[in-house]
């Protein structure tokens, strides 16, 4: 429908959790259990990008049992490309087979893959025992985070990630804890992963957090160290 709040990226509107759901349910009508992302699309493709405009309030609820293990685009995670949005209150818990794929190029979190044009994440936090394992090949940046891939004039607040990060391969990579690469604002935030890739950071592979506490117990890089 043209007018179906999809259609413009749920921009205006509100969706609102009342319980937790498990992605991972054997009842649920669907038979490949790799997510697609809310609001998928690649970053500067206009033709390409099917962005989440909204606002998503998971009320204190969680989100468990994703897994990502293959997709067509390049911005991966619950939501894929987010422009404008707002991400509140939402807990996320991966599968046990967590996202494990190879990237060329992208950009992935459990969250939210990419986040730009003042899109917030706030009062969200991360788990799961099983790890984002990435393969980038050769050419480009491969961005990945506890909670979000890449932050480019948008914010993250008051969240946490105990998630394990490993990026492997040839192609460049960028790894935090909470954030891989951000020119916008990360504050009051905790990450506790173990860590693996080219360029990482505790919490942010490249930026400045404030008032932030990395406890990570490991944290592996070939490049240099973040923050």
């Amino acid at each position: 429908l043209p007018h179906a709040p999809a259609a413009t990226g749920f921009e205006n509107c509100t969706v609102t959790l009342d319980q937790d759901i498990d992605l991972a349910d054997a009842t649920l009508p669907v038979t490949d259990k790799s997510w697609i992302p809310i609001g998928g699309g690649i970053p500067f493709n206009s033709s390409s990008i099917h962005s989440f405009k909204g606002t998503f309030n998971g009320n204190g609820y969680l989100i468990k049992g994703l897994t990502i293990t293959s997709n067509a685009n390049t911005s991966v995670g619950l939501f894929g490309y987010t422009e404008g949005a707002q991400i509140l209150n939402l807990g996320v818990e991966l599968s046990a087979t967590g996202i494990e794929m190879e990237l060329q190029g992208g950009y992935a979190g459990a969250l939210a893959g990419y986040m730009t044009t003042a899109s917030s994440i706030e009062n969200c936090y991360t788990t799961g025992s099983k790890a984002i394992t990435i393969i980038s090949p050769t050419g480009g940046t491969t961005y990945v985070g506890g909670i979000a891939g890449k932050c480019d004039q948008s914010n993250i607040k008051n969240c946490y990630s105990t998630i394990d990060i490993t990026v492997t391969g040839v192609g460049g990579s960028q790894v935090g804890g909470i954030i891989s690469s951000t020119n916008a604002s990360i504050t009051n935030c905790l990450a506790t992963g173990v860590l693996e890739g080219k360029t990482v950071g505790g919490i942010a592979g490249s930026g400045i957090p404030t008032s932030c506490l990395a406890l990570n117990p490991t944290i592996k890089y070939t490049t240099r160290d973040g923050y």
